[in-house]
């Protein structure tokens, strides 16, 4: 019994004591006063079983999720609802894969090097901002991906890296205008055995353009060939042969991407692949 029924027993037998026990009347005596608190406290006790029973159905269970729909009335007088709808959810949706979107720049389709097969684009990134470092994740459905990067200032200098120890490659070259498909592909002798069996990764770094310069102007400039190792820099100028180490080292071009900040301008790399056989 809980403590509320105890507070009612107790008022009613202090009121029944006040007035001599009882009264003239029958139903105005004690017997009547317990009557009508039996009768009370069963309603008390009938509705917190439908309390109860109630937060009960409305208990979401561990792992999964109930969405309740409750549908409107059909009658203009408001009759009885309609009963409510469980539905189980998965807690855990996996995401759907977003196609990549092609356009003038990345075409959804190109040929490979060698003209001889078709590319379908896999993985698009586009950036309004140079100089700047981005890297791809996608999954290869071939050994010989392609990559496709295009600049809105084809004097815009691009390095691209993919794989990792003896496999780790890599590019330094001016972005370049109107070529029509790929800019670089991959082979069998290229890429890690894994290469098509899990995720892989390309970074790109997009530096702003700076005017163009040949060993011969260099030594012109008479820059110290240490300074120009350390930086990849001479007097504002990329030594772009210089940006990527003979072991696929970045520091210095690390290091330039520091010093050259960023600035606005337009750019897209594609990735492309052999349909999965």
């Amino acid at each position: 019994m809980s403590n509320t029924e105890n507070d009612l027993r107790m008022l009613l037998e202090e009121r029944g004591a006040g007035s001599g026990g009882g009264g003239d009347g029958g139903d105005g005596g004690d017997g009547g006063d317990t009557a009508r608190l039996e009768a009370i406290l069963a309603r008390g006790r009938a509705i917190r079983r439908r309390r109860t029973a109630a937060t009960a159905a409305a208990v979401v269970t561990a792992g999964a999720l109930a969405v309740a729909v409750v549908a409107p009335s059909l009658s203009a007088g408001g009759g009885a609802e309609a009963p409510i709808v469980a539905v189980a959810a998965d807690p855990t949706p996996v995401p759907t894969a977003v196609p990549p979107v092609s356009g003038k720049d990345l075409p959804a389709t190109v040929n490979d090097l060698r003209n001889r097969h078709e590319m379908r684009l896999i993985h698009a990134y586009r950036s309004n901002t140079l100089g700047v470092k981005r890297t791809l994740k996608f999954t290869p459905t071939s050994v010989f991906t392609g990559f496709r990067v295009v600049c809105e200032d084809p004097r815009a200098v691009v390095v691209k890296m993919t794989g990792t120890g003896i496999h780790r490659s890599g590019s330094a070259r001016e972005c370049g205008s109107g070529w029509p498909g790929l800019t670089s592909q991959h082979d069998k002798e290229s890429v890690p055995p894994d290469w098509t069996s899990r995720e892989q990764s390309a970074t790109v770094w997009v530096l702003p353009p700076r005017p163009r310069i040949s060993r011969e102007a260099l030594k012109k400039l008479k820059c110290p060939e240490k300074e120009v190792e350390r930086t990849g820099m001479c007097r504002g100028h990329y030594m772009i042969w210089d940006l990527i180490g003979p072991r696929m080292d970045t520091r210095v071009l690390e290091r330039v991407l520091a010093n050259v900040g960023s600035r606005p301008g337009r750019w897209a790399i594609g990735v492309y692949d052999r349909p999965s056989s």
